[in-house]
């Protein structure tokens, strides 16, 4: 647990130490890597023939989408968070050696074994993945630097999942979830 928590801290440090190091108001390169291309996502969830769908656009500096990887165990993690009107998402998706994220599980990414996804609506509550997979594909890295024994910088890649959510919220209540989030490189 202790791990996951230096993990977070890492990537809040790293976040704000790139926004707060750049200026764009100065800033004469056209060419800082942003696409300019549009963040997207689509969410399915259904619940006893009930289902509810988001989906959206967002700015393409809107999601943020960081890579830490633990250079002396080598684990290397991918994290998600946007918020989009009454839609939370936040991932931690822990890679294997294929770089794939590796599968959901009901300890929500404690022991390092298994990726965490935790979505929130206001209809439905809060909802933890408990079992599912994911795939990424168009996976890059941008800015990365090191500290410590941290390595970490910005991502983009597209990640497709699938799995069941459980309701933290109302209990009892589980969702069957598939999904598609697309996050677009953009200058740093």
């Amino acid at each position: 647990m202790k791990t996951i928590y230096k993990k977070l801290f890492f990537l809040v440090f790293l976040s704000v130490t790139v926004a707060c190091s750049s200026d764009d108001s100065t800033s004469t390169d056209d060419d800082d890597g942003n696409t300019g291309e549009n963040n997207t996502f689509e969410i399915l969830l259904t619940t006893e023939g009930t289902q509810a769908e988001y989906s959206g656009s967002m700015p393409n500096e809107s999601p943020i989408a960081l890579y830490v990887k633990d250079v002396e165990t080598g684990i290397e993690t991918v994290s998600l968070h946007f918020e989009h009107g009454d839609l939370t998402m936040t991932a931690a998706f822990i890679l294997d050696d294929n770089g794939q994220p590796l599968p959901f599980g009901e300890d929500g990414g404690d022991d390092q074994e298994e990726s965490l996804m935790n979505l929130t609506t206001s209809a439905q509550g809060n909802l933890l993945m408990t079992n599912g997979n994911a795939t990424l594909s168009n996976y890059q890295v941008y800015g990365a630097t090191q500290q410590g024994n941290n390595e970490g910088g910005f991502a983009s890649f597209k990640v497709v999942f699938e799995g069941t959510f459980v309701s933290t919220s109302d209990q009892g209540v589980t969702y069957e979830a598939s999904g598609e989030v697309v996050v677009n490189p953009f200058g740093i």
